[in-house]
């Protein structure tokens, strides 16, 4: 009994060395993991508090000798006045709005109304991943170029980004409809039946049954694509719409028209930051309401 007792306290001795050894290693990643995410927004937030003295003195790196806001409000008054703030908002949030809606609508077709052929549909559309969007660019502007969609100019519009959303090949948009597929698939089949029996037809069953109950799905495909839109300068390059008077964010922070790039992309992230702070407990809310449904 005593050789068995003095077998179990050495054991239970190196599990709690190992867990203290797990729990340094893991403090270690963090900080890392932390120090590597916080660093350049540290960097960028310095530079943009910097005076054009201490921009051009290599001896200040970290503390600016001349602290002051001067470069960030001129730059945020001059963006205020070629309405980039509002026109990458209004980009943003129009996109977003389109990729939950279509893609809803597909991740419910593909986990519930099953069709000869759909399952193969489907993982060609996850195909679609794997293909990067450079390789399809000189096609898809000589087809934007030379084919109007119901006479609109596709090419210098912003009308571009939102029918090509609209036909599912926004950003990421196979991604967020595996995510609507996923939960819809979740969801109990006896609510649907109980909808048929009371005479739903199937768009009553997607919008007043099925929708509700896949409010994580929403929230998260909402914010992904509202952020992806706004820090995009890809398509409103390629679709040439940011000369025509809708000047962006994402484009300018590009194209390197100001001296002070780090104040501008300060003045890019703190939207971001602030939406994340309001959304945060919503998106939390919309995927616990989401399991507690998905239980019953």
């Amino acid at each position: 009994m005593k050789a068995s007792n003095a077998f179990l306290i050495k054991e239970n001795r190196k599990i709690k060395k190992l867990l203290e050894i797990g729990k340094i290693l893991r403090a270690f990643l963090l900080i890392g993991t932390v120090f590597v995410i916080i660093m350049p927004f540290v960097r960028i937030l310095v530079d943009a508090l910097k005076s054009s003295a201490d921009l051009s003195n290599p001896l200040v790196y970290w503390i600016p000798e001349d602290l002051t806001l001067r470069r960030i409000r001129s730059i945020y008054y001059q963006l205020l006045r070629e309405n980039a703030f509002y026109n990458s908002f209004l980009l943003s949030l129009v996109t977003a709005l389109i990729q939950v809606i279509v893609c809803a609508i597909y991740g419910y077709a593909f986990s519930k109304l099953k069709f000869k052929g759909s399952n193969l549909v489907f993982w060609l559309i996850m195909f679609s991943l794997v293909v990067p969007r450079e390789t399809l660019k000189v096609s898809s502007t000589l087809f934007f170029n030379f084919y109007p969609f119901f006479g609109i100019d596709l090419l210098h519009s912003l009308y571009g980004i939102y029918i090509k959303t609209l036909f599912g090949m926004g950003f990421y948009s196979p991604i967020f409809i595996y995510v609507f597929r996923q939960y819809f698939k979740g969801i109990p089949i006896e609510l649907e039946e109980q909808a048929q029996l009371d005479g739903a037809g199937v768009i009553q069953i997607f919008w007043r049954v099925m929708l509700p109950n896949v409010k994580g799905a929403v929230m998260t495909v909402g914010i992904f694509t509202f952020i992806l839109t706004y820090n995009d300068s890809y398509y409103p390059m390629m679709f040439n719409f940011d000369m025509q008077n809708f000047e962006l964010l994402s484009t300018k922070l590009v194209t390197g028209r100001y001296a002070n790039v780090n104040a501008v992309a300060l003045l890019i992230i703190l939207p971001l930051l602030v939406l994340y702070i309001i959304t945060q407990n919503i998106f939390i809310r919309g995927i616990e309401n989401t399991v507690s449904n998905n239980q019953y």
